[in-house]
Order: C-alpha cells, then sequence, then structure tokens
C-alpha cells in the first residue's frame, strides 16, 4: 500500500526559507549595480555568474512558499533600490573580495538550514544551493590567485611529532608566559581581520554617499567598530610573529552619487552585524587561550549594541520586514 505524506514546513524551514529569500534579493540588488560597472573581463564573468545563480535561488524560494500559501517578503525589487546611472563605488577587485566572503557565508547558511530540514523537497533545494555556491566559491578563488588578489591564511611550521598538553597553563592567556597561538586560534584571527576588512570598505563607500546624517553617523560608528576589530587582532597576530600576508589598499572610488538605497544600505549593515556575531560564536567555541576568549565577548558585545541600535533605526523607519514567528499563545488565550 503506498503512503501518501505531505507533511507541513518546519519552523527550521520556513525561517531558512524566508531569509533565504529577503537576504538574496538584497545581494541581487549589489551585484546589479557590481555587474553593470566591473572593468576586468574575468570579474565580471564572476560577477555575472554570481547573479544568475542569486535570481535562481530567490525564484526556486518564492515557487515553494507561494505553493505553501506563505506570503513572500518584499525584500528588496532592483527596482526600488538601485540607482544604475550613479557611478561606480567601488574597484573590481572589492567585487572580488565581496563575492569571495558572500560565498563563504552562504555556504555556511545553507548547511545549516539542510541540517535542519526534513521534508525531501527543502533538503534538495539547499543541498543544490549549497552545491552552486561551493562551485563559484572555487571558482573566484582561482580568479583571485590568478590576479595575485588572494589573500592566504597564515602560514606555520609543519608538527613534526605527536604531542599531549600535561600542563594547566595551556589556558593561560593574561599573566605569565603565554603559549603559542594554536592553527585554529590564528585561522580565526585572521577570518576576522579579513571579514572586518571587507565591512570597513563596504561602510566607507556606504558612508561616502549616504544623505541621510541619522544613518551616516551609524555607519561611521560600524566602521570604526571594524576598524578597532582589525586592529585588535592584528596586534595579536604581530605579537606572534605570524606573517599574514594582509595588504589594505583602498577599494573605494571617489563616487558621491548613491546607487543604494538608505535602507539597502543599513539592512546590508545588519546583515553583517549577523555573519560578524557568528563568526565571533564560532571563535570563541574554538579558542583555548583566556585573552581570546576575553577579546572576543568584548567584541561580542560591542556588535550586539551596534546591531540593536541599527535595528532600532530600521524599524522607526518602518525598515524592518518581520520574520515568520510562533503564535503568541498567552495573546490568544486572553481574545476568548
Amino acid at each position: 500500500m503506498e503512503l501518501h505524506h505531505h507533511p507541513k514546513l518546519t519552523s527550521a524551514e520556513i525561517a531558512n526559507l524566508w531569509s533565504t529569500y529577503l537576504n538574496d534579493t538584497a545581494i541581487i540588488c549589489l551585484l546589479t549595480h557590481f555587474s553593470k560597472h566591473t572593468e576586468d573581463l574575468d570579474i565580471e564573468t564572476i560577477v555575472k555568474k554570481t547573479l544568475d545563480i542569486a535570481i535562481d535561488h530567490v525564484e526556486k524560494v518564492g515557487k515553494i512558499l507561494e505553493k505553501e500559501k506563505i506570503p513572500l517578503p518584499k525584500g528588496y525589487p532592483v527596482k526600488e533600490h538601485v540607482n544604475l546611472d550613479a557611478p561606480k563605488l567601488y574597484t573590481d577587485i572589492f567585487y572580488s573580495d565581496f563575492i569571495y566572503n558572500a560565498c563563504r557565508f552562504a555556504l555556511v547558511s545553507h548547511v545549516q538550514a539542510l541540517n535542519l530540514s526534513a521534508r525531501n523537497d527543502i533538503t534538495e533545494l539547499f543541498r543544490s544551493f549549497y552545491q552552486d555556491t561551493s562551485s563559484l566559491l572555487i571558482e573566484i578563488i582561482e580568479v583571485m590567485k590568478g590576479k595575485g588578489i588572494f589573500i592566504r591564511p597564515p602560514y606555520i611550521p609543519y608538527p613534526e611529532e605527536r604531542d599531549f598538553v600535561d600542563k594547566q597553563n595551556f589556558l593561560v592567556g593574561w599573566l605569565g608566559k603565554r603559549r603559542p597561538l594554536l592553527a585554529i586560534e590564528a585561522t580565526n584571527l585572521f577570518d576576522q581581520a579579513i571579514s572586518n576588512q571587507l565591512g570597513k570598505e563596504l561602510l566607507t563607500g556606504f558612508i561616502q554617499v549616504t544623505k541621510d546624517k541619522e544613518i551616516k553617523d551609524y555607519l561611521i560608528r560600524g566602521r570604526k567598530l571594524s576598524t578597532d576589530i582589525v586592529h585588535t587582532v592584528q596586534v595579536v597576530l604581530e605579537d606572534e610573529l605570524i606573517p599574514n600576508g594582509m595588504k589594505w589598499d583602498s577599494k573605494v572610488t571617489k563616487s558621491t552619487e548613491p546607487p543604494f538605497s538608505e535602507q539597502l544600505m543599513l539592512f546590508t549593515t545588519s546583515a553583517l552585524n549577523a555573519i560578524g556575531l557568528g563568526k565571533v560564536g564560532y571563535s570563541i567555541s574554538m579558542a583555548l587561550r583566556r585573552d581570546l576568549v576575553t577579546s572576543y565577548v568584548q567584541i561580542s558585545n560591542q556588535i550586539m549594541l551596534f546591531s540593536e541600535d541599527g535595528s532600532n533605526i530600521l524599524i522607526n523607519r518602518g525598515w524592518m520586514e518581520q520574520p515568520p514567528q510562533v503564535p503568541d499563545r498567552e495573546k490568544l488565550s486572553e481574545e476568548r
């Protein structure tokens, strides 16, 4: 006997589909302007391929939500949030950096969605999204390496023998002799620097073109926060005499005409805050030196305060779409 079972979407599946749709509409806006102004042919190919993938993902997610009769997020329609006639705001190198980091975040997001999905069509959807993104990541890395603009994580000598921790001072980080960084600790510090440098460059461009004083002041705070985090990380790496090969050249043009709406710029900043918090949380979980944990906790607190202020601006202006939520049982019981 054939069983016919058509389960509804779970809370996790709804949440991941909804956020994927919303975030990808914002990415499409940014990439649409990038694609019009790319000068390097290799990077242009990657930008357009990334744009096509994002559009395809939005269409596939939209079909599922519509089939389930779940209202689509308004998201960020290109016609409302992009001025295609505005001059180029970022260099082609920034475009490649942006896509590289966007792919890395998307991979994590798709894996989390896949891990929490149960319905066959949803698991297949996020599996295909993961494949699209992983192939794109490999492609952008090859392009960046070919142009000499890919920044590798720090090199360290290979381990020569097995070893075991035999002293409690392995965890020490404030007083006394600190042990050298573990490879994973050095990697996460490097990743913090890379991510926050990208945020700093992105916000520099946003600050340059925004006309709204409240938003500009908020973005300036964000750029300072990113700068401080990069400095904190660099100091640790330099103290450990770890060669990191990081070179920071300006990737922002002199344009002052906004290519994006202020709502889109503020949302993008909020999205970066969420990514930053996730990265810091992971770094905390992998750090075994107390001084690193303390630094990460301080950074996390600063990002959370900054993020909350950004959310308040979005809410006050009626720009924040409410994500799907569970029923308010207490309110429902009071209505009876």
